[in-house]
């Protein structure tokens, strides 16, 4: 099963001393590469003077439990020019107080504008990967 857990506007920006800043909605993250094969999200409460705009767009957010071809975990994609959506692993889902950072792990898995899978016309938040013939269900 996948269900959209949110989606809102994103800006992936860049500091001056070149840490990358990711904001969802109205959340500051830090994107941290501390090795060449590891990536993190660290939640962040101040604002920080970003030089360059990398990327702008819409994100979704995921959670996808059970589903063939698909990673059980939260994914995220960030959407850009043209309609491209780049899909991240969130395996610790997204920072909190708590649990103020987490890995990012970037992804082919794509679920955005995939045609396999498709929202239910009923439910926005849940997402139907079974044909309307394995269903029974006209569309």
């Amino acid at each position: 099963m996948i269900t959209l857990r949110h989606s809102g506007p994103y800006e992936l920006a860049e500091a001056q001393h070149g840490t990358k800043l990711l904001y969802l909605d109205n959340t500051n993250y830090a994107w941290m590469d501390p090795l060449p094969t590891v990536s993190l999200l660290i939640l962040t409460h101040y604002q920080q003077t970003p030089h360059t705009i990398l990327k702008m767009g819409t994100y979704r957010l995921y959670t996808v439990i059970n589903e063939s071809g698909l990673v059980n975990t939260m994914h995220l994609e960030l959407g850009g020019d043209n309609d491209a959506w780049n899909g991240y692993l969130l395996p610790e889902n997204l920072p909190t107080v708590g649990h103020f950072s987490c890995r990012i792990v970037a992804t082919n898995e794509v679920i955005t504008h995939n045609p396999t899978y498709r929202e239910r016309p009923s439910d926005r938040h849940s997402i139907n990967t079974q044909s309307p013939e394995s269903t029974g269900k006209r569309s």
